[in-house]
């Protein structure tokens, strides 16, 4: 769990040399082996910013005991740094051929704060760290 928020404290450091030809930013694993992405970061006020996250689920090893991928969710956060807070209010699971396969309204959950050491954490740390180096 240390080496998954380390890399996401050292991410903005990293934030415009990361990107891939798809303009994602790899931000860090977690525990599970999701491999976390940023996109499309932007200000909404001073201390307020929003971006896509792509969370890409770990492949696994089906019954025949061939690896194969297994998808990923998009998700538009939103970090509110100075109260230490965010919401997420949309998210769309894709199967590993990149077609969506559900998607969801998530505004109803509302504002949560930030439990300490949870991929929240390292998510909104980086968007609020990141988000300090976009012009206004």
């Amino acid at each position: 769990m240390k080496t998954f928020l380390l890399a996401f404290l050292l991410f903005p450091l990293f934030y415009y040399s990361q990107q891939d030809t798809n303009g994602w930013y790899y931000v860090g694993t977690g525990v599970d082996g999701t491999k976390n992405y940023i996109k499309n970061l932007e200000r909404k006020n001073s201390d307020t910013f929003s971006a896509w996250i792509k969370m890409a689920l770990p492949s696994k090893k089906n019954k025949k005991g061939i690896t194969v991928s297994r998808g990923y969710y998009l998700q538009y956060w939103t970090a509110y740094c100075y109260d230490n807070e965010y919401s997420v209010s949309d998210t769309t699971l894709y199967n590993s051929k990149g077609t969506p396969t559900d998607s969801f309204d998530r505004s109803d959950e509302g504002i949560k704060k930030v439990i300490p050491d949870s991929v929240a954490e390292g998510i909104t740390s980086v968007m609020c760290e990141a988000g300090k180096m976009l012009q206004n």
